[in-house]
C-alpha cells in the first residue's frame, strides 16, 4: 500500500512562470508542467522575471529564493506591492528549511512554498490549487466589472429618460432589436440571453420610474 502511486486530480490549464537561475531546475519544472497542459514561461533571474510577468501575465509563479542580481524575496515583494500583479499566486522554491527564510517569504507576500528537490506530485497539486484560485479571482473580478457596467448603464439611461424620454426609448428599442437578432441567430448562450433580458427589464423599470414606460 505504501508504494501505491499518488493519484493526481485533473489540473486546470494555467499560465505558469518558472523563475530559477539553475537551468536544470527550470527545465525539470517546465517539463512537468507542460506534460500536464500548462503554458510555461521561463526567467533566469529576478529582473528577467519582472519583465516576463508583464508579457506572460501568469496565473502562478514558481519563484526560486536564492538568485543573482535580485533574489526571489525582492521579486515577490515588488509583485505583491503592485496592484496590477498582487493577485498572482507565488510559490517560493527554496532548499533552505530555516524558519526565518519562510517568515521572510510570508512577510513579502508569498502564498506558499516548495522545497528543493521538488516533488513532482506536490508541484502539480500546489499549481493546480493556485491556478484554480487565480481563475476564480479573475471570474469574480469580471462579474464585478460587469455589474458595475450594468449599474452605470442603468443610471445613464435613467438620467437620459428624465431629460429626453424619446431618445431614451429609441436607444432601448434599438437595443432590444439587436438582442432579438442575436438570440434568433444563435449568437447568445442561454445564460447570456437571460442576463440581457434581465438588464432590459431593469432599464424598463428605471424608465418607468422616471415617468417614461417603454413602448
Amino acid at each position: 500500500m505504501d508504494n501505491a502511486p499518488v493519484l493526481t486530480p485533473p489540473l486546470p490549464r494555467g499560465q505558469v512562470l518558472v523563475v530559477d537561475d539553475d537551468k536544470r531546475s527550470r527545465l525539470t519544472l517546465k517539463a512537468i508542467l507542460l506534460k500536464h497542459g500548462h503554458l510555461v514561461t521561463e526567467a533566469a533571474d529576478g529582473e528577467a522575471a519582472l519583465k516576463a510577468v508583464r508579457l506572460a501575465q501568469p496565473d502562478v509563479i514558481l519563484l526560486d529564493v536564492v538568485m543573482p542580481k535580485m533574489d526571489g524575496l525582492e521579486v515577490c515583494r515588488l509583485l505583491k506591492g503592485d496592484p496590477a500583479t498582487a493577485l498572482i499566486h507565488i510559490l517560493m522554491i527554496t532548499g533552505e528549511t530555516q524558519h526565518e527564510t519562510r517568515m521572510k517569504g510570508i512577510e513579502c507576500g508569498a502564498n506558499d512554498f516548495l522545497a528543493k528537490p521538488v516533488d513532482r506530485d506536490e508541484v502539480l497539486l500546489r499549481v493546480r490549487n493556485a491556478v484554480m484560485a487565480k481563475q476564480l479571482l479573475n471570474e469574480l473580478q469580471q462579474r464585478r466589472d460587469e455589474e458595475s457596467h450594468d449599474t452605470t448603464l442603468l443610471k445613464n439611461l435613467a438620467d437620459l429618460s428624465a431629460g429626453n424620454p424619446g431618445l431614451a426609448l429609441a436607444i432601448l428599442s434599438v437595443g432590444a432589436e439587436i438582442m432579438s437578432w442575436r438570440v434568433s441567430g444563435g449568437r447568445l448562450t442561454d445564460t447570456e440571453r437571460d442576463k440581457l433580458y434581465a438588464v432590459y427589464a431593469q432599464i424598463g423599470d428605471a424608465l418607468a420610474k422616471a415617468g417614461t414606460p417603454p413602448a
